[in-house]
């Protein structure tokens, strides 16, 4: 429980990272580093931690092992990219990198100060619309 805590703290801190809006506001693309002492960059080795963003995971399993093994062919968080990427917007979201046990990276997005239901509502609408056109040959 204490890793997930950690994690979920390190994201805070990532989403509430103070950013001059009006010299990143359209920022798109632009890379930073995180400051040596930001919690992202002493995450290592979390060998309980599924990785949130992975696709095609039960998130819902049960007690979890002392490292991977518990886990055959799961990814779990390893560490995070000491950068991290500007997404214009208002709020200036983040996209930050995992790597997971296996080394695969998993880019994620990263913003606060922002009402993320809806975020959720896009995701949601642009998923069915991926379902929908990936069941017809002429939309791949």
């Amino acid at each position: 429980l204490r890793q997930i805590e950690d994690l979920v703290e390190a994201y805070i801190q990532v989403a509430l990272l103070p950013l001059d809006r009006k010299k990143y506001r359209n920022a798109d693309g632009v890379e930073l580093s995180f400051a040596a002492q930001h919690k992202i960059r002493k995450l290592k080795g979390l060998g309980r931690v599924l990785i949130p963003t992975a696709e095609g995971v039960d998130h819902s399993i049960g007690p979890l092992g002392s490292d991977s093994t518990i886990f055959p062919g799961v990814d779990l968080v390893a560490e995070f990219r000491p950068s991290f990427w500007l997404c214009g917007g208002l709020n200036i979201p983040r996209r930050i990198s995992c790597v997971g046990t296996t080394g695969r990276v998993y880019r994620q997005l990263v913003k606060g100060g922002d009402d993320l239901r809806q975020d959720t509502v896009m995701e949601q609408v642009f998923e069915l619309g991926n379902r929908l056109l990936g069941q017809h040959p002429e939309a791949r």
